[in-house]
């Protein structure tokens, strides 16, 4: 586990982060953000090099501009951007141990701090001499001593995580909220309020020359004004991004497109002029449609194409798309008032790459010009796990649709022997090397593997109706069960279930309601779906808790009566699966007390492992390295050490 902390990567510790590589406009130069962890001192180091693209093509020699070590959630560093071949922007965590915007000048080697907010910075946009950022925001102590605290408060605004972590100073939570929006141009500073909602997504923010910035927020479907003017009232129907921002010389954010966005999570590319943007959205039908939009004191919206998913504007009238799928980029023009597909030609690609995928560490490489491919540097020399990892297709139940999952073979497979299996939920990414599992937290399969476990990481279903979510769910897991069984590898009367996020009401359910037993579950950061959930989300985020109530099948206005008897913690609460709840932050912990408390009312085994300050993706090592080994140990206690050696197959079984 240790060694897994300690890997060298270029993106965040949890599959399907971006790889931090960035070229400069002219694909000159690369910078490269690298980081891992070290147990030991419980820190994580962070390092920002950087190569030359024509030196390199025959013996390369990175230069390191920054290097730091951190303690806390922030990253090191992050978000570089160019500003032209010579000078990078870029966030790093700084003297008094926040994020902060910093620029570096590669002609004189000089590194300058370009910001000096109080709590941080949470993400940055740059376009010319235009720069935007969204400040950190810690929360204010609701007392300033103890006599103050004596005399009480009234509740108004006030969420339960604020209520619960801030008894007092600075509260005990070490991951930043949301702040205000700053964009400055020209020596002018303008200020937006996002009131610290946590539907804001600060990764998503940009700005154009002209310092008009756009900013994704997630809200209720019901929220659109074409579902509001619609004749009826509309059911909830789920959460949608939408897009806000501003123009240039505005002093408040609102919804620039009336629509959610589509294909693409909300990537804008600006024209050159800064007065219109390319956006992929989804048309009050619900179908992909990629548009320009032009902001001059009003919205302007033209229809492009649907398969479009826009890359850059070469013109006002030109635009380079790539196609839905992935596998070809064209350009699009205006025409006579109209856009059309004008050309298409191969991927464009970048001179330098990480070359990474399931089954080994990542290396940086760059395309040679007569062919080919070198690596420029190599994370991890000589990094071995010993574990067969291999890409296994399974048939979902009903559509019999063929999906790929990722399996990690017991150390010592032997042919003929059924092994113990542990399923692992919401996700599976080939194109990264993650023996830890899809998240940092405590997905472990590297180790569950040494242990002498199967592990299958199983990819999200297609979204089902929420309403019929969980039995989806519990029908997918036990097909899966099914054909590991008839492959003669698995013991089905030795199977657990992992669940995080989102898949942790998948789990619930398929305790309560599915086909097979299963003899161990870990739900970790999870959502349940259940009663206390929904409380807990009060004055946090309503398209969370609008969320929760339609996988409870409930609405806002349904009674308590309803609540608990649609909640999963409750429903589940008579199997006999013994539960493991790992539970960060106070959220959680009000959530997964249903579970806890019900577990323990019916004398179910049940375990709650409480990590105050971890994030929903953990990053401190040793919170990590506790998260995984509690994992481990959990499916050993209940799949290995309580229950019968494993069986013999009739069958000669799969080989790995």
């Amino acid at each position: 586990m240790r060694e897994i902390i300690a890997l060298r990567l270029a993106r965040e510790p949890a599959a399907y982060q971006p790889q931090q590589v960035f070229h400069s406009p002219k694909k000159s130069r690369v910078a490269i953000i690298t980081n891992y962890g070290d147990v030991e001192r419980n820190i994580r180091r962070y390092d920002l090099d950087l190569f030359d693209v024509a030196a390199c093509e025959a013996a390369c020699d990175p230069r390191r501009l920054v290097s730091l070590e951190v303690s806390g959630n922030d990253p090191g560093i992050s978000w570089v951007v160019w500003k032209d071949e010579a000078h990078l922007v870029y966030l790093r965590v700084g003297e008094n141990g926040q994020s902060q915007v910093f620029g570096f000048d590669l002609n004189s080697g000089q590194e300058v701090q370009l910001s000096h907010a109080l709590y941080g910075v949470r993400s940055l946009a740059i376009a010319g001499d235009a720069l935007a950022f969204i400040e950190a925001d810690m929360e204010k102590p609701l007392w300033s001593d103890a006599h103050e605290a004596a005399k009480g408060i009234v509740v108004s605004d006030q969420n339960l995580t604020s209520l619960l972590r801030n008894r007092s100073g600075s509260g005990a939570s070490d991951a930043p909220g949301i702040g205000d929006l700053f964009v400055s141009i020209g020596g002018k500073i303008r200020r937006f309020e996002l009131g610290g909602s946590a539907d804001w997504l600060p990764e998503t923010l940009s700005v154009s020359k002209r310092g008009d910035v756009t900013l994704l927020r997630r809200e209720p479907r019901n929220q659109l004004p074409w579902v509001k003017s619609q004749n009826h009232a509309p059911p909830l129907s789920g959460n949608v991004l939408t897009l806000w921002g501003a123009e240039e010389g505005a002093l408040s954010l609102r919804r620039l497109v009336d629509r959610a966005v589509g294909p693409g999570g909300g990537v804008v590319a600006w024209a050159p002029d800064g007065r219109q943007f390319a956006l992929a959205t989804l048309n009050p039908e619900g179908a992909p449609e990629t548009v320009s939009v032009r902001l001059e004191g009003k919205t302007d919206v033209e229809r492009i194409d649907t398969r479009c998913l826009p890359l850059e504007f070469q013109t006002s009238e030109r635009l380079l798309c790539r196609d839905v799928g992935g596998r070809t980029d064209g350009l699009w023009e205006k025409r006579g008032g109209r856009w059309a597909a004008v050309s298409r030609g191969p991927i464009s690609r970048d001179p330098a790459f990480i070359d990474e995928a399931f089954d080994h560490p990542p290396a940086l490489r760059m395309r040679l010009p007569a062919g080919g491919t070198r690596v420029l540097w190599d994370l991890n020399p000589g990094f071995k796990t010993g574990i067969h990892v291999t890409q296994e297709t399974f048939k979902l139940p009903g559509s019999g649709r063929i999906i790929q999952a990722g399996v990690y073979w017991p150390q010592g497979y032997a042919a003929g022997r059924r092994y113990p299996v542990v399923i692992q939920t919401h996700g599976w990414d080939p194109t990264t090397f993650q023996p830890e599992g899809l998240s940092s937290a405590g997905y472990a399969a590297l180790s569950l593997s040494e242990r002498g476990f199967l592990v299958v990481q199983l990819p999200d279903l297609p979204m089902p109706p929420r309403v019929e979510e969980g039995r989806a769910y519990s029908d997918y897991f036990d097909a899966v069960i099914d054909q590991l069984s008839e492959r003669g590898v698995a013991d089905a009367t030795r199977i657990g279930l992992q669940g995080w996020s989102r898949t942790g009401f998948a789990v619930r359910a398929a305790l309560q309601s599915g086909r097979h037993k299963y003899g161990a579950a870990v739900l970790v950061d999870s959502m349940s779906g259940g009663y206390m959930s929904w409380l807990a989300a009060e004055n946090l985020s309503a398209s969370y808790q609008a969320t929760v109530a339609e996988l409870n099948g409930g609405t806002t206005t349904d009674t308590p009566a309803n609540w608990v008897l649609n909640s999963p913690p409750i429903k589940s609460a008579g199997a006999p699966t013994p539960v493991l709840l790992q539970v960060f932050g106070p959220p959680s912990l009000v959530g997964a007390w249903e579970d806890f408390v019900v577990k323990r009312r019916a004398k179910v085994p049940v375990e709650l492992r409480y990590y105050p300050d971890a994030m929903h993706n953990p990053r401190k090592p040793v919170e990590r390295l506790a998260i995984m080994q509690s994992t481990v140990d959990w499916y050993t206690q209940w799949l290995l050490t309580a229950v019968r050696e494993p069986k013999t197959s009739a069958t000669s079984g799969d080989k790995p």
